[in-house]
């Protein structure tokens, strides 16, 4: 319940801002975000790019397990996180780790962490039903999300999603390769407006 009422926080304050539909992009639990907002808000939507998104449905238990990794109650559990996001330990790890708990450590996070169920996660109907145009980002560096989630986007995202699996990526590419990620999201979206 009380990802459902973020939820509708959110999609109120984006749908107040755009007055005009737009591309929405979304990493991670942003890409869970950018799903429900696109359901909700299809108007709103020109084309939805989503980056190792979060939501993928699974058992209460899976998702306990996955959630345990943002409990970042040492200064390893922050590095083991970064060398999850990035792959290896960027510079200044230790400074970046400590910067990392402390934003980790929010109540209001942790709490939505404590309150998230399975049942709250999307379905398959949901993701078969999007309008909008969608461009899946996976990289096949990405050490966050668990196994079966990738498939999951895949076997139920609509047969017009374009899927791009680049070999260097992590769970945040837009950090490290903001450059040719924005290359990749850019033909994709003028081969949409190609085809329509």
């Amino acid at each position: 319940q009380a990802q459902f009422e973020y939820q509708a926080t959110v999609n109120q304050a984006v749908a107040e801002v755009l007055d005009e539909p737009a591309v929405i992009f979304g990493n991670s639990l942003g890409g869970f975000l950018a799903i429900r907002f696109a359901l909700a808000h299809p108007e709103k939507v020109k084309a939805l790019v989503l980056c190792s998104p979060g939501g993928a449905a699974m058992s209460d238990e899976d998702l306990q397990n996955f959630l345990n990794i943002f409990r970042l109650d040492t200064q390893e559990d922050a590095l083991e996180l970064l060398k999850r996001v990035f792959g290896k330990l960027p510079r200044f790890s230790k400074f970046i780790a400590w910067r990392m708990r402390a934003r980790f450590s929010s109540k209001v996070l942790q709490d939505r962490l404590d309150k998230l169920r399975s049942s709250e996660l999307l379905t398959a109907e949901e993701l078969q039903s999007l309008k909008v145009p969608v461009v899946l980002v996976w990289g096949k560096e990405d050490n966050v999300m668990p196994d079966g989630c990738l498939d999951f986007f895949q076997k139920n995202l609509p047969p017009h999603t374009r899927v791009i699996e680049p070999d260097e990526y992590g769970h945040a590419p837009f950090i490290r390769y903001s450059r040719s990620l924005s290359n990749y999201i850019l033909d994709a979206l003028t081969e949409i407006a190609m085809q329509r």
